[in-house]
């Protein structure tokens, strides 16, 4: 009876082994999958950011070169020539600022979903400064130069100073783009 005995032992021991064995490797590949579809989804998610991040900053670009050439024509005439009249004004402000500035929202909102909170407060601030210099523009055009006044050198200056939150936007989605995916836990 003891040998029959320590075969029932070595087959419940080895029967005991290879059920845990079997439930470690099924741990060991979930965990596996799991971590290989985390990693998958996050670079799928960055991806998608650079992307957005790319076509925000081109249509950034975009509106502040359109803003500075509009600026440009704010230059003071000499005396004698016709200044546009309101509606000129008007119709080439709303071209050359208000349109671009309003090219930016469906990428803005983008960033804003995608992005990291750094990189959509980054965003933010393009937007808000993008806003202010347009809106002021636009009463400029609806009121037109006062006499005297030279206020398209203010224009160019702050529309200088608008690379300023497009430098910080781009050093933050960098930052955010360069970090490899990597699975959590």
């Amino acid at each position: 009876m003891s040998e029959s005995w320590g075969a029932v032992v070595a087959a419940a021991t080895g029967g005991i082994l290879g059920i845990a064995g079997t439930f470690t490797g099924l741990f060991i590949g979930r965990r596996q999958t799991t971590d290989q579809a985390s990693v998958e989804h996050l670079q799928w998610l960055r991806d998608q950011r650079a992307e957005a991040y790319v076509s925000f900053l081109a249509a950034w670009d975009s509106a502040v070169t359109s803003m500075h050439n509009h600026t440009l024509g704010l230059i003071p005439r000499p005396p004698g020539e016709t200044a546009p009249t309101p509606r000129e004004r008007m119709e080439r402000v709303t071209t050359e600022v208000i349109e671009p500035v309003k090219a930016l929202d469906p990428l803005y909102e983008r960033v804003q979903l995608l992005g990291p909170e750094a990189a959509a407060t980054a965003a933010t601030e393009m937007r808000q400064a993008a806003s202010s210099i347009s809106s002021d523009l636009v009463v400029y055009a609806s009121q037109g130069p006062q006499e005297g006044e030279t206020l398209w050198t203010g224009f160019a200056a702050r529309i200088t100073m608008l690379h300023e939150p497009r430098a910080t936007f781009f050093l933050v989605a960098r930052a955010q783009l360069m970090t490899a995916p990597r699975p959590k836990g």
